[in-house]
């Protein structure tokens, strides 16, 4: 995986309008393993959780453009 130059927020945002792939795989790498912990307390099972994680970088794609940057992008 090739590390995206990102030095904050502003600049990952703006990598993922861009649809840069290496900056989505980055933070897709980076993210998913505590995205799944943390469906984890909140759904049933392994599988469940996965589906949510999924779902949600779904939404981070499709709600990237009306990102504004009031909150950190991780939140």
């Amino acid at each position: 995986m090739r590390k995206p130059e990102i030095t904050n927020d502003v600049d990952l945002a703006a990598k993922l309008r861009a649809r840069d792939d290496a900056a989505f795989e980055f933070i897709l790498d980076l993210w998913s393993g505590g995205m799944l912990r943390l469906a984890q307390e909140y759904v049933s099972t392994h599988a469940s959780a996965s589906e949510v994680v999924q779902e949600t970088w779904l939404a981070v794609i499709c709600g990237i453009d009306g990102f504004e940057g009031r909150s950190t992008l991780k939140t």
